[in-house]
């Protein structure tokens, strides 16, 4: 699908301010500005946007073929007007349009200290000499509405300074525009908006190079592409930091999982974190588990969320348990346990068997002979076997045989 280019300027009428950007969409412009996308700037700009439609103007400047000549237009028209340092314009930067970021990673020490952008391949990245910026910073807004950049380790952030991205999803739409919207989005709740990143898998393709795909793309399901997470995990490393490596680096083997001997907790305020499972604060009820009340569940349409058990669409069936019609089993040729649907086919060929005894009974072949098996055994189906309808036997049998996993 084509995507339009195009460079815009939006006008508050009421304060006499202005917002100059430039965006790409697979929507025309009089269908996206202002109706669909309220320009990348700070949360207050948007919503005051959405909320009071009345007191904006908007104006498609033009249009280009390609992206780069996009911004290299807004660039020019924001330095014409040193947009970010003009009393009269929302803009709170200008992007250097020279600068190529390919390839690139912002970068610091581990005291968030010499800032700087390198090459992804750089000895002192890989080593974790010098580290990812934002696992340092992150980027909230203060009471003006300006988006800053502060340590986590900051003591106003989550007290008095919040992440921009706070109790927001990045999301699109049935073009495939991506937006960022509050997670409580009744548009997400019906389905016209998922998330981003549904239905895709970020892969290494032939040559080595980071695409993002489809997850029913013809050259993931043969295995030509790879998914950047197979076969890798995370760890913690010795300076503390938290990468992803290769199950087989050598490196591997000496570290520990991050999770390990953590749980994820929320406080009073409803912030998340993650602590130490022998925190005192989990024990004086200062902190409690996230999922505790919560039970997780899916719509219709195969999303699925954690919510309050009371949650009224639980009860109404909007909403159904994850776990609804699944089962888990044994796999008879791997050993493996996990996860499936009750109507898995593997199920009647005795390959698959379950693992609860809620799906065990006795079985009574042609001759007589009297064997425990399960209720998906293929062989009720055939005739080759009936269930065994003596309660009391039943019973005595249960309580001798011990119920096996053996495929005979």
């Amino acid at each position: 699908m084509k995507k339009f280019h195009y460079v815009y300027r939006i006008s508050n009428i009421q304060d006499n301010m202005h917002y100059y950007g430039k965006r790409s969409s697979k929507l025309k412009p009089v269908d996206d500005l202002g109706k669909v996308y309220f320009s990348s700037s700070n949360k207050n700009f948007k919503t005051d946007q959405i909320n009071n439609p009345q007191n904006y103007k908007y104006k498609v400047i033009k249009t280009f073929n390609t992206s780069d000549e996009a911004l290299a237009f807004e660039t020019k028209l924001q330095l014409k007007v040193n947009a970010a340092k003009n009393p009269k314009f929302y803009n709170k930067m200008i992007f250097n349009h020279d600068f190529n970021s390919e390839n690139k990673v912002l970068v610091c020490d581990i005291n968030g200290e010499n800032i700087t952008h390198i090459s992804k391949d750089d000895e002192l990245y890989l080593n974790g000499s010098l580290i990812n910026y934002w696992h340092i910073y992150v980027s909230v807004i203060d009471s003006n509405g300006k988006t800053i950049s502060i340590k986590k380790s900051d003591p106003r952030y989550n007290t008095t300074l919040f992440s921009r991205v706070k109790n927001t999803a990045l999301v699109k739409d049935q073009y495939g525009n991506n937006y960022r919207v509050e997670k409580d989005d009744p548009r997400i709740l019906s389905g016209e908006l998922v998330s981003h990143a549904k239905g895709m898998q970020t892969v290494y393709n032939e040559h080595g190079t980071l695409i993002r795909v489809s997850v029913n793309d013809e050259n993931f399901i043969n295995g030509k592409y790879i998914s950047i997470f197979k076969n890798t995990a995370v760890y913690t490393m010795p300076n503390g930091t938290n990468k992803r490596l290769n199950k087989d680096d050598p490196i591997a083997k000496e570290l520990n999982s991050p999770m390990i001997g953590s749980v994820t907790v929320i406080d009073k305020n409803g912030i998340c974190m993650r602590v130490k499972c022998d925190d005192e604060r989990i024990i004086t009820g200062e902190l409690t588990y996230c999922s505790k009340n919560m039970a997780t569940v899916r719509d219709k349409n195969g999303n699925t969320f954690q919510v309050h058990k009371d949650d009224h669409r639980i009860l109404s069936g909007e909403f159904i348990s994850v776990r609804k019609n699944t089962i888990k089993i044994l796999d008879m040729l791997t050993g493996e346990k996990y996860t499936t649907t009750i109507d898995n086919p593997l199920l009647k060929t005795l390959d698959i068997l379950p693992t609860s005894k809620a799906y065990r009974c006795i079985g009574i072949d042609v001759e007589g002979n009297i064997f425990c098996t399960n209720i998906f055994d293929y062989r009720f189906s055939t005739g080759e076997i009936r269930k065994h309808k003596n309660k009391a036997e039943i019973c005595k049998i249960l309580s001798t045989i011990k119920f096996s996993y053996k495929k005979k």
